[in-house]
C-alpha cells in the first residue's frame, strides 16, 4: 500500500513524489515505471537511486529538468545552463 510520506504543508512547498532504491543494480526503467505509478496527484515524480559507497543520483523526467533549471536561471543573475 502506499504511504504519504511528506506532510501537507511540505507537498505544498515540495510538491515532490519521491521513489527511493538503495540497490547495488538497479533497474532504472521499472524503477521510474514505479515512480511514475506511486506519484500523488500534483506531485512530480522523482527517483533517488543510492548505491553503497556511491553519493546518491537524482532522477526526473527531461522536461522537470529543464523548467526547474529556467526557474533557478530567472532567479539568479548567473546562469545554470
Amino acid at each position: 500500500m502506499f504511504r504519504q510520506v511528506l506532510r501537507p504543508a511540505a507537498l505544498k512547498r515540495w510538491p515532490l513524489s519521491i521513489e527511493c532504491k538503495n540497490q547495488e543494480r538497479v533497474n532504472l526503467w521499472a524503477s521510474w515505471e514505479q515512480a511514475n505509478d506511486n506519484t500523488i496527484e500534483g506531485t512530480i515524480p522523482v527517483l533517488v537511486i543510492k548505491k553503497n559507497r556511491e553519493k546518491p543520483v537524482v532522477v526526473v523526467d527531461a522536461e522537470t529538468f529543464f523548467h526547474m533549471v529556467a526557474e533557478v536561471n530567472t532567479e539568479t543573475s548567473t546562469p545554470v545552463v
